[in-house]
């Protein structure tokens, strides 16, 4: 009887030695569990300082391109904050990154067309808006931002012109040396056309224009080796009448051309 009794024992001591070993395991090794730290908004950085102080680590998966925060700013986190987790474990976060400062493209003077074509590559967002103004119409006379600036957001405003359309008094020209005269025309875009006189030619102003009658047209600056009569500079010419006439109300973008007549 009692040898069949140690028989039983000896059959269950491998079990028994088996369950105080894990026991025993379990009891010396025995680990504290963590409650995950919320670290969402933290320097990358610096979370990585805290994070190991508290026997944890930290593993950046991947960067998401952000242009409303800093650069390394954690904006995800897995285990999320509040969970119990081990010492020793791995938290893997996702971090923002700056997009690369993109400098604004120069627009100024530029079509619609020719702003698409140098927009449209690069995806950047074109808005734009119209206002009155002398520069000639559809062209840009103004941006945002500024040429060769940094882009914070891939767009760029631009405004263009929709040209003049509030009357204006007609300058007087008379006396003025046609250089000058040349510049005004030019930065309000209105064409110049001067009206060379043969000298012994009498005719009134307005019936130069017919060149069967003696009168030549120039468009632009009075060259020297124009079909007039003398070759001097343009600077040594004296406008003597002009059409339209002095304090005549007009509209600039409906003024096809200003004639003057000079003399030497």
């Amino acid at each position: 009887m009692l040898k069949n009794n140690l028989k039983n024992f000896l059959w269950i001591t491998p079990f028994v030695a088996f369950l105080l070993g894990y026991q025993l395991i379990n009891f010396f090794q025995q680990t504290t569990e963590l409650i995950t730290p919320n670290i969402v908004g933290h320097n990358a950085y610096d979370a990585l300082k805290n994070l190991s102080a508290q026997n944890l680590n930290v593993r950046i998966i991947t960067e998401k391109t952000d242009s409303s925060l800093p650069d390394q700013i954690i904006i995800s986190q897995k285990p999320y904050a509040g969970q119990t987790i081990k010492p020793n474990q791995t938290i893997f976060v996702v971090t923002s990154r700056k997009p690369d400062l993109t400098l604004a493209p120069d627009l100024i003077g530029k079509t619609s067309a020719e702003i698409k074509n140098l927009t449209q590559p690069d995806g950047l967002k074109v808005l734009s808006y119209t206002q009155n103004s002398a520069h000639k119409t559809g062209t840009c006379i103004a941006q945002n931002p500024v040429p060769n600036s940094p882009m914070h957001k891939r767009q760029v405003t631009v405004y263009l012109s929709a040209g003049q359309h509030q009357p204006v008094l007609m300058p007087n020209l008379v006396n003025l040396d046609l250089t000058q005269v040349q510049e005004f025309l030019q930065t309000n875009n209105l064409k110049l056309v001067v009206v060379n006189l043969d000298l012994n030619h009498k005719n009134s102003f307005t019936d130069t224009g017919d060149t069967a009658n003696g009168g030549n047209y120039a468009s632009g600056a009075l060259n020297g080796d124009s079909n007039s009569n003398n070759n001097n500079n343009s600077s040594s010419y004296l406008i003597t009448e002009q059409w339209p006439l002095a304090g005549t109300i007009l509209k600039l973008d409906q003024l096809p051309e200003v004639r003057v007549k000079v003399v030497i």
